[in-house]
C-alpha cells in the first residue's frame, strides 16, 4: 500500500510536468507556424519585388492564396490558376468563395483545408481540417487559426462602405473614411485594379468585370520599419464554437480563404482597435457570455474581443522582419495599434 501510495503521488507530481511540457512543444510549433508565414511573405516581396496583395478585390484571391506558392503549397496555387481565380474579365474569373470551395472534390476540398502551416496545435490541431457551414451561402470552411491584423483612424472606427466609390466588403481592411479622406492604416493593401468601361459600381462588378490587378507596395510601405510593424497574429476563437456549424459559429472560426460577406471577412483579418476588450482572456472569457459574444461584426467598434490564443496568457505575433513575438495579453491596446498601423506617426516599442 505505502508503494502504491507513493507511485501515485509521483504521477500527480509528474502530470502537470508533462503537460506544460506538451503545451510548450505546441506552443513552439504555434510560432513556427507563423515564422512560416513571415518567411513567405518576405521570400514574395524577394520574387515579385512588392508586398502580396490583401486581396485583389471582392470574392477574389486573398493573401494566403498569394502565399501558396512560398509555403510548399505550390499545388494549391495551380490550382486557383487552372479555375480562373486570378484571372480578369478576359480570363473566365472564377469567384473566390463558399460556392467555389463546395464544387471542389472531397480531395481539393481536404487539400486547401489542410494546410498545418495555418492550424495552431493547440486550438485546431486534432479537429478536421474543414467545417461545413450553417447553410448554403456559408457552405464549406477551411479552418485557419492565424489572420492579418490591419488598424482604422485611432479615435474614429467606423469603417464606411459607399456603393459609388467602387469599393466592397473589403475595404473594411483596406480604408478608413473620415472628413471626406480614405485613411488607410494596415500593412497590406488592396491590388490596384481597374475595371471595364461602364463599370456602374455594382455587385457583381466587384468581381467580373476587373479588367486588370496590380500589386500596390513595397517593404518600404512599412514606414516605421519592419521590426515595428505586427502582420498576423493569433485569432480569438471562443470555446463554445468548437463543432458547431451555425451561423454564429461559423461567423467567428470560418474559413481563411473566403470572403463573401462582410462576417466572413473577419476571418482573414480583423481589425485593431483601440479597445479595453482588445485582447481575449482566455477561450472562456467571462467578459463575452455566448449570447454577447456572438456577432464579430461589431469588433471595429470595440464591442467584441478580436486577439486571443489558446496560449494561455499571451498571443503570438508576427513581425514585419520575420519574428514571431508573445506578447502578453495585458499589453495596452494602443501599443497594439501602434504597432499595427503604418502611419500613425507615433513610434511604439514592442513589449
Amino acid at each position: 500500500m505505502v508503494v502504491i501510495a507513493i507511485i501515485g503521488v509521483l504521477i500527480a507530481l509528474l502530470l502537470p510536468a508533462v503537460q506544460a511540457a506538451r503545451e510548450a512543444a505546441r506552443r513552439m510549433q504555434c510560432a513556427n507556424n507563423l515564422k512560416q508565414i513571415g518567411l513567405a511573405i518576405h521570400n514574395f516581396h524577394s520574387a515579385q519585388n512588392v508586398l502580396p496583395p490583401v486581396c485583389i478585390h471582392s470574392q477574389r484571391v486573398n493573401l494566403h492564396g498569394f502565399l501558396y506558392p512560398y509555403l510548399e503549397l505550390q499545388s494549391l496555387h495551380d490550382k486557383l490558376t487552372e479555375d480562373g481565380c486570378y484571372g480578369v474579365s478576359g480570363g473566365s474569373p472564377q469567384r473566390f468563395d463558399y460556392d467555389w470551395f463546395n464544387n471542389l472534390t472531397p480531395e481539393w476540398r481536404v487539400a486547401f483545408g489542410a494546410p498545418a502551416v495555418f492550424r495552431c496545435p493547440s486550438l485546431h490541431g486534432g479537429n478536421p481540417t474543414f467545417k461545413f457551414g450553417w447553410n448554403t451561402n456559408s457552405g464549406t470552411s477551411d479552418l485557419s487559426d492565424y489572420r492579418w491584423n490591419t488598424g482604422p483612424l485611432s479615435g474614429y472606427v467606423y469603417l464606411i462602405c459607399r456603393a459609388n466609390e467602387t469599393q466592397d466588403w473589403w475595404s473594411r481592411y483596406l480604408y478608413y473614411y473620415y472628413q471626406n479622406e480614405y485613411h488607410y492604416r494596415g500593412p497590406f493593401r488592396a491590388a490596384i485594379t481597374k475595371f471595364e468601361t461602364g463599370y456602374d459600381g455594382s455587385e457583381e462588378g466587384h468581381w467580373n468585370r476587373i479588367t486588370e490587378w496590380t500589386p500596390q507596395d513595397t517593404m518600404a510601405y512599412w514606414s516605421d520599419g519592419t521590426s515595428n510593424q505586427l502582420l498576423f497574429a493569433e485569432k480569438h476563437v471562443p470555446a463554445w464554437v468548437d463543432g458547431l456549424t451555425t451561423e454564429s459559429a461559423n461567423r467567428w472560426d470560418g474559413g481563411y480563404n473566403n470572403a463573401r460577406q462582410q462576417h466572413d471577412a473577419y476571418n482573414p483579418a480583423r481589425v485593431v482597435a483601440v479597445s479595453a476588450d482588445l485582447f481575449a482572456r482566455g477561450r472562456n472569457d467571462p467578459n463575452r457570455t455566448p449570447t454577447e459574444a456572438r456577432n464579430p461584426e461589431d469588433w471595429p467598434r470595440g464591442n467584441g474581443q478580436m486577439l486571443g490564443s489558446a496560449h494561455p496568457g499571451i498571443v503570438q505575433f508576427l513581425v514585419g522582419d520575420g519574428a514571431v513575438r508573445s506578447i502578453p495579453i495585458t499589453t495596452p491596446p494602443r501599443i497594439i495599434w501602434n504597432l499595427t498601423c503604418v502611419d500613425d506617426g507615433t513610434p511604439a516599442a514592442l513589449p
